[in-house]
């Protein structure tokens, strides 16, 4: 399989290159290496062709489709998908993702300009963790009893008791990040979050371009036009910083 997969991204290559030789014009393939098929998790490749419209304008039409579809059964095959598709799909998730950061940052930095003492803020933002540790403590020996009164199944007392065993962790963490900071930093949840970093740049998109991607996006998965899901760089630092601004984890 892997010897398969590199040499259909040899050629793959050599298309592309043919391709845009005689048009220099042609966009770059933002999406490279960024695709892959939910079902083998091949990277889909790009293919172009010239298309007329009815006014008898040649446009350049450019799709993605996976190397070796021809192997996949009938429940996981998938027609090409549109470049238009994957970008009117990414795009806005990008965007949202990048305005969810900026109001995270804008929170944690309307906090600490309020307090006089950015050693205060720490402590207190310690202590809010703690007392949600110690509910989170509490509803887990609840939840045991009613799991042992037979008021929940297993499966429910399970779910329930890992919901909550991955809060507490995160919880966790970020006392532990706020514990470590210097006394007297009045950043302390953005000074060197890796996904603010990342995003800072980037702030109110126009467009979608490659450099955002390769900032910010690990995978994007396409399962067929309507199931395309994106995997995002530093997604626990991105959770980490939703904790910090004291909002629901997840």
């Amino acid at each position: 399989m892997e010897l398969w997969q590199a040499a259909n991204a040899v050629a793959q290559e050599r298309r592309e290159r043919h391709n845009t030789s005689g048009h220099p014009k042609l966009p770059g393939n933002i999406f490279r290496g960024f695709l892959s098929c939910g079902a083998c998790g091949s990277r889909l490749t790009r293919a172009h062709i010239k298309k007329v419209k009815k006014s008898g304008e040649v446009y350049d039409y450019f799709t993605y489709k996976c190397p070796i579809h021809r192997q996949h059964t009938d429940a996981q095959l998938f027609s090409l998908i549109p470049f238009r598709t994957v970008y009117d799909t990414v795009y806005p998730l990008v965007a949202q993702k990048l305005e969810m950061a900026s109001n995270l940052a804008a929170v944690i930095e309307k906090r600490t300009k309020r307090m006089t003492n950015p050693r205060a803020g720490i402590d207190a933002e310690i202590s809010r963790i703690v007392r949600e540790l110690e509910t989170i403590t509490q509803r887990l020996a609840g939840l045991y009893e009613d799991y042992a009164d037979k008021l929940l199944s297993e499966g429910e007392y399970v779910r329930i008791k890992g919901e909550y065993e991955r809060r507490a962790a995160m919880l966790r963490q970020c006392a532990d990040e706020l514990s470590q900071r210097a006394a007297g930093s009045a950043d302390v949840s953005m000074s060197d979050n890796r996904w603010l970093a990342a995003a800072r740049d980037f702030q109110n998109p126009t467009d979608l371009t490659r450099e955002m991607l390769e900032a910010l996006v690990d995978q994007i998965v396409v399962n067929g036009s309507d199931k395309i899901t994106i995997a995002w760089k530093f997604a626990d630092e991105f959770t980490l910083l939703k904790t910090c601004a004291g909002e629901e984890a997840g």
